[in-house]
């Protein structure tokens, strides 16, 4: 089993509600971003293209913490920005970007 690391981060994503979610670790939360942003492009491009005739989809970036494992947490929780930011306020005001579509903006 490996064991994780304080910091380490992996992205989570739910194709189709409700189902198991597909995990993937990224290096930094950028590159989680970016996986995110893919992922629900995807998505929509699966439903335009009359692959999926519905769907619902949710995701999110993770952050293990050994300080957050008890009876109820295996230490993965929501990633914020050191100072305290979510996602899309980090990614839309920290840093300037605007690389997540509506739909992934929405689902934030």
């Amino acid at each position: 089993m490996h064991k994780h690391e304080k910091g380490e981060l992996k992205v989570w994503w739910i194709p189709q509600l409700p189902m198991k979610p597909f995990e993937y670790s990224v290096s930094s939360p950028m590159e989680g971003f970016l996986v995110l942003d893919i992922l629900s492009k995807y998505d929509l491009f699966q439903f335009d293209n009359c692959v999926k005739s519905d769907y619902s989809n949710a995701g999110g970036l993770l952050e293990y913490d050994l300080e957050m494992i008890d009876d109820d947490c295996d230490g993965w929780t929501e990633w914020y920005s050191p100072m305290g930011e979510n996602m899309e306020f980090y990614i839309n005001q920290e840093n300037g970007l605007d690389i997540l579509n509506e739909d992934l903006k929405f689902q934030i």
